[in-house]
């Protein structure tokens, strides 16, 4: 190393360690000026640009997360997202902020599920999903995220299922012909029902009566014979309809006809 051009650590402005945290101090308070500041003076590019940042940071790390939601950020994600509600790009990338914080297993994540659902995030994502109903994109980013947000969580599962459960069938039948939807909306109603706690057999009883066995019996006629993944959620999805245990197995018998087709 030449003496002129010392890159040691320790002769830096800022320690290596400490970029990470510095850079979400900066997001943070980017999100909460944000957040008090009235759309219309407050355009949407470098908005978009925080909310990814947060996505990156928090994807794998624990530690953001834990910084993030005792910043207040996420509370302010939830603002931005009511604040730009026509702005699909910053739906989307709200959506992902959201997903970040609870992509994962442990105790953080669990308490990242019940500081979303605290500042209005099903909410959020519920009126991003029925204000931009013919946008794929959008509708994939929001299944993603609620996967995560209600994964083994029956009181979240039974709190997405209420807000989101019509939107949801609706994006089946919007976009029957998008297998990548059709797999992430599947997998969803799934994680919505997988269970068996009490408070999950009306989340069943719920679904029979928005007619989850008939998607799940046409995505298994158009995709089953084609395509793994659609497969594989219409089955998990149709499987916690009829549950060991639950009283809703009779009903769900259509789910069980379509299989004949496909293994024939």
């Amino acid at each position: 190393m030449h003496p002129l051009v010392d890159l040691r650590d320790e002769q830096l402005p800022l320690y290596v360690a400490n970029l990470r945290a510095q850079l979400l101090e900066d997001v943070s308070l980017g999100l909460r000026d944000a957040a008090s500041t009235p759309a219309p003076l407050q355009p949407p590019s470098p908005l978009v640009a925080w909310l990814s940042c947060l996505a990156r940071l928090c994807w794998a790390d624990d530690e953001s997360r834990q910084a993030v939601t005792a910043s207040g950020a996420v509370h302010a994600v939830v603002a931005c997202m009511g604040l730009h509600a026509g702005n699909s790009a910053v739906q989307m990338a709200g959506c992902m902020a959201l997903m970040a914080l609870v992509r994962g297993e442990g105790d953080v994540c669990l308490a990242c599920q019940w500081h979303i659902a605290k500042v209005g995030g099903v909410e959020a994502v519920a009126a991003a999903m029925k204000l931009h109903t013919q946008d794929a994109g959008l509708q994939l980013a929001a299944l993603a995220c609620l996967v995560p947000l209600a994964l083994e969580n029956s009181m979240m599962q039974a709190s997405c299922c209420y807000e989101l459960l019509g939107q949801v069938v609706k994006v089946l039948d919007v976009h029957g012909a998008d297998s990548r939807l059709q797999t992430k909306g599947l997998v969803l109603l799934g994680v919505m029902a997988q269970g068996n706690e009490a408070v999950l057999e009306p989340v069943r009883q719920l679904q029979l009566e928005a007619g989850v066995c008939g998607r799940v019996a046409t995505a298994l006629q158009r995709y089953g014979e084609h395509t793994t993944e659609v497969l594989w959620a219409a089955l998990f999805a149709a499987s916690q309809l009829t549950v060991e245990g639950s009283c809703f197995r009779q009903q769900a018998g259509a789910a069980a006809d379509a299989l004949r087709p496909v293994s024939s």
